[in-house]
Order: C-alpha cells, then structure tokens, then sequence
C-alpha cells in the first residue's frame, strides 16, 4: 500500500465528492456529444460517473482547477498521458485561476 505524507488523509470518495463528481460527469458527457474525443474516457476516469476518482473531493476539484487553470489533467490509466475528459472539456486559452490549491499542494496532478 501506497505511503501518505505525514497529515496528509487518503482520497476516498464521499457523499459531496459523490455528488460534485456527477455534476463533472454530466458537463463532461454534453462536451463529448458535441465534439468527438481524441480517445475515449478510461473506466477510471474522474470525469465519468460513478467511477472512485470521480467521488473524491480532492480529485474532482483538482480536475476543475486543472480545467480552469487550462493545465493537463492525467489520465488515472494511460500514464504519461493527459485525461481524455480534460481535454473534451479544457477550454484552451484560458487565462482564468482557480481561488483554491492543488490537493497536494501547487504540485500539477
């Protein structure tokens, strides 16, 4: 099993992870029926619903900051890859940040 820095809690999914998860879910399966994906959505992926990284708080919020922030999410099974799910959504100019830090810390995930 995987260490985990000292104060640091394991990502788990929770009700409110849960829940914002489907909202990502949802906006991400409305850009994929507007435009065709580059690959499809790994079974992991966190912006595909009912999925473990799609209910932890901690990725579903790195995933929009990341979105926002216009910085490539990675892809939970292809390593070395960006999320098929990032990149249907990115918006590709943006100059926008994110009010709130990475999960661990400004690292990029």
């Amino acid at each position: 099993m995987r260490q985990i820095p000292p104060g640091k809690v394991r990502n788990r999914p929770t009700d409110l992870g849960r829940e914002a998860g489907i909202q990502l879910a949802r906006l991400c399966d409305a850009a994929e029926r507007s435009r065709m994906p580059l690959h499809p959505r790994c079974t992991t992926c966190a912006f595909r619903a009912g999925t473990i990284p799609n209910g932890c708080e901690a990725t579903v919020l790195d995933a929009n900051k990341c979105l926002i922030e216009n910085i490539p999410f990675m892809c939970h099974e292809r390593k070395g890859q960006p999320c098929s799910g990032w990149a249907t959504m990115r918006i590709k100019d943006s100059k926008i940040k994110a009010p709130w830090p990475f999960s661990y810390g400004e690292e990029t995930p």
